[in-house]
């Protein structure tokens, strides 16, 4: 619970929302559309999973999918942050 927290602290430290309003990576990409729909599936099955009682499947699976949620907002959009920055400092020189 503290990582969930402080990830919510250190998130608007990320440059993907600047690179949003810049234009290099629009609201209406096919990247931003992947990364939001994965992000919101990832969201709803660990609701899902915990209104469910603690049984084996279920806590097997919300570990994993506590794993991706991690995955997303630690190693996914820094990732693709830094390669969009990156692909457009290139393309304006």
């Amino acid at each position: 619970m503290f990582s969930a927290i402080v990830l919510l602290l250190v998130l608007p430290f990320y440059s993907i929302l600047s690179l949003m309003q810049s234009g290099v990576l629009g609201v209406y990409s096919s990247v931003a559309k992947i990364q939001y729909a994965w992000f919101a599936m990832i969201f709803f099955v660990l609701i899902f999973l915990g209104s469910n009682p603690a049984a084996a499947p279920y806590v097997v699976a919300s570990k994993l999918f506590t794993i991706c949620y991690f995955f997303y907002f630690v190693i996914l959009i820094p990732t693709f942050s830094l390669k969009m920055l990156f692909d457009f400092e290139k393309t304006s020189i």
